[in-house]
């Protein structure tokens, strides 16, 4: 638990400063990391190891994430990478094929998730820190992610009777899954609030309550899909680079969902972004 909480201790406040205080190219570049390392955990989970399977999804990864930076049309970067991946590992695929180096279709498809689909979704941070407002804009999925899983563990912990989906997690109980869900709505619009109140970023209350609703239905659902993902694997954990916490997808694995879902409930009211009302 100790070693838990110091890496924590140093890893959150490192985040928020790259997020917050730093130009928006350097959080193009976290993300470019973050991504690649998640793609790299998300192959060796797959049973690729060391291999050029692995080392293609790291390689997309980081230039599809580093595409949303660069102001690219998104779905032209996102159709070239996935034909690109695709039409790659599939014809390595094919070459292998009868041999004892042969991949299952599931091993392709994680890769083409992992170096394309997964770091596409999280590239929503690089374009939520690339909007005016953007170092506020930023934080909107962290806190939802944060307060979601705060709340669905307390929740769980005290009131928690039913479990919610016991094959995949057992430790998930439906009063929790509700609780996480509330929690999420009011973290959002409290951090609106204050990023009206402190900054002069105003976000219209129905997008704040819209992303609020939705940002923690996909926090949750992002955690148990990694979690059936691990299942699948027979995985405790991602990796170990973070101690106490397993791998970098471990920690990221909610905010895989939630980050778009965030992005575009805040895209939807950007031409109200700016106006004059904040009401509650």
């Amino acid at each position: 638990m100790k070693t838990r909480v110091a890496v924590a201790a140093v890893a959150v406040p490192s985040l928020v400063a790259v997020l917050y205080l730093c130009p928006a190219w350097a959080t193009a570049l976290l993300m470019c990391a973050i991504s690649a390392l998640c793609a790299r955990e998300l192959a060796h989970a797959a049973g690729l190891g060391g291999e050029t399977f692995a080392i293609w999804p790291i390689a997309f990864a980081a230039l599809t994430s580093a595409g949303a930076y660069t102001g690219v049309d998104g779905g032209a970067l996102l159709t070239a990478m996935l034909l690109a991946l695709s039409a790659a590992a599939f014809a390595r695929a094919a070459m292998l094929y009868g041999t004892p180096w042969r991949k299952s279709a599931g091993q392709i498809f994680c890769v083409i998730f992992a170096g394309a689909v997964l770091p596409w979704l999280l590239s929503s941070i690089t374009r939520l820190r690339m909007m005016d407002g953007g170092q506020i804009y930023v934080l909107f999925p962290f806190v939802s992610a944060f307060v979601t899983d705060a709340g669905a563990y307390f929740t769980g912990m005290f009131l928690g009777k039913r479990q919610a989906f016991p094959a995949v997690s057992p430790k998930k109980t439906v009063e929790g899954c509700v609780g996480g869900a509330i929690s999420g709505i009011i973290g959002v619009v409290l951090y609106g609030w204050l990023a009206a109140r402190f900054t002069g970023v105003r976000v219209p209350l129905w997008a704040l309550l819209v992303a609020g609703a939705l940002g923690a239905l996909a926090t949750q659902l992002g955690d148990l899909a990694f979690s059936f993902i691990k299942r699948e694997y027979k995985i405790k954990d991602f990796g170990g680079m973070l101690p106490g916490h397993g791998g970098v997808l471990d920690r990221f694995d909610s905010m895989v969902f939630a980050a778009p879902t965030v992005y575009l409930a805040l895209s939807a009211a950007h031409g109200n972004l700016h106006g004059s009302w904040f009401a509650i």
